[in-house]
């Protein structure tokens, strides 16, 4: 599948006036963080206005911003099933362990993770959880995993921790009373979900400090947030031994706090999981 208002723009550009350039230039540039994105923020992000994008996505034969983003949207869940699916062939026709490749992958992508930018957010990102009123976390598909993994840690040490999860009750019912005290934690890798990023922009608008945890600076997750902790890698990877790597690092951080009563909490805790029988 192949994107057919990149061909346009191409075919167009020399007609096109210094708004429409504008717009043009950015998109292919941005073109995967659409999906992600309201017409206002593209427009800002292209400093121009919203009529100007409308205008311009019907110069290029659409009926208008949405119609552009489902195409872009249909062609990203596209390539990255048609991705996966050549990397399961080229393991099964190398001959080669399964195991073993993706240990060496990931042993790789652990070397080459560590940055002074991971490491200078990473430090940020404890000081907001400890000095947080409450702690929110989101991590939605594929991501819930790890969201749940974080959100146990920070619950041996702390009781004002919230998963957030699609479920019975609204996401949004959760989140009313969010204060600029609180801090978000989003861990989210591509294909994002809009309601990760929906979330992270609610955060940011009452004032909450917000961390991601994400693969690459151009995620949704990593532009809407004020903290990012992103690794260094060259290799391609999907993150998620980048991820385990982090939030274990996080509860580390969080379990070292010396404040009489973060130990308290832990030890009744532990007391009473053992009373109960829950741990051996």
């Amino acid at each position: 599948m192949e994107l057919n208002f990149l061909t346009e723009i191409d075919r167009q550009y020399a007609g096109l006036t210094r708004t429409f350039r504008k717009i043009a230039d950015y998109l292919k540039k941005e073109y995967m963080q659409l999906p992600f994105q309201s017409i206002q923020e593209v427009a800002q992000a292209a400093e121009v206005s919203p009529a100007s994008v409308h205008r311009f996505c019907i110069q290029l034969g659409y009926t208008g911003f949405p119609a552009l983003q489902r195409e872009i949207q249909t062609y990203l869940q596209k390539n990255l099933v048609e991705h996966e699916s050549e990397a399961y062939r080229n393991w099964k026709e190398s001959g080669n362990s399964i195991l073993k490749e993706q240990v060496e992958k990931n042993t790789q992508v652990l070397q080459e993770m560590m940055t002074e930018d991971l490491d200078k957010n990473f430090e940020l990102a404890v000081e907001a959880i400890k000095s947080a009123r409450r702690v929110y976390i989101i991590g939605l598909r594929a991501s819930y995993c790890m969201a749940v993994y974080m959100h146990n840690l920070l619950m041996e040490y702390m009781d004002n921790v919230i998963l957030l999860t699609l479920g019975v009750d609204d996401i949004y019912d959760r989140i009313a009373g969010a204060k600029p005290e609180d801090v978000l934690l989003a861990v989210g890798f591509k294909p994002y979900t809009n309601y990760t990023v929906e979330i992270l922009k609610h955060f940011r608008k009452v004032g909450a400090k917000t961390v991601a945890i994400s693969d690459k600076p151009s995620s949704p997750l990593a532009i809407n947030a004020d903290i990012s902790l992103l690794p260094g890698n060259r290799t391609p990877s999907y993150g998620f031994v980048m991820a385990v790597t982090i939030i274990k690092a996080l509860g580390i951080s969080v379990s070292r706090i010396h404040d009489p009563e973060v130990l308290e909490y832990y030890e009744k805790k532990k007391d009473f999981l053992l009373e109960n029988d829950i741990l051996m």
